[in-house]
């Protein structure tokens, strides 16, 4: 399986469930796992995007460490992806309104939390490697992605 192909059936899966699960190191040093809304954008598909707001925890705790991992899955869940990478915390208006584009085609959540849209920022995870699971089938394979272009 290559970077790209792995990229692709992460996208299917999102096309289907819209949702995934975005795991941090908080500030004690143990992981913190919500559920995000995340998106790729097709000039960078290497990297997993989400908005949040600047005043959620998970903002301190990613500019403490970047680590993170994502976990995409089917409802069914017979093809899981887990995804692990560096996030880093993006506040540009153009990359804002690319990633808002691509979310308003889906329900969100997160409009109700951050009533103020200035207090949105993006969340951009730069997968270092990605692994596919099929329980059902007992196949797992991992891809690790070089570096960014």
């Amino acid at each position: 399986m290559t970077e790209h192909q792995i990229v692709e059936a992460m996208e299917q899966i999102l096309s289907q469930v819209k949702t995934g699960v975005l795991a941090t190191v908080n500030k004690e040093g143990y992981p913190e796992a919500r559920w995000m809304t995340p998106v790729f954008l097709q000039e960078e598909p290497r990297c997993i995007y989400a908005v949040t707001s600047i005043h959620f925890n998970k903002i301190h705790d990613v500019a403490a460490n970047p680590n993170a991992s994502w976990m995409i899955q089917t409802r069914e869940l017979n093809k899981i992806v887990n995804a692990r990478g560096k996030i880093n915390i993006i506040d540009n208006p153009e990359l804002k309104s690319r990633v808002f584009e691509t979310l308003s085609r889906r329900p969100t959540v997160l409009w109700k939390i951050a009533s103020d849209p200035s207090d949105l920022i993006v969340l951009e995870t730069v997968i270092e490697q990605a692994v596919y699971f099929q329980p059902t089938a007992g196949t797992k394979e991992t891809v690790d992605f070089g570096p960014r272009q």
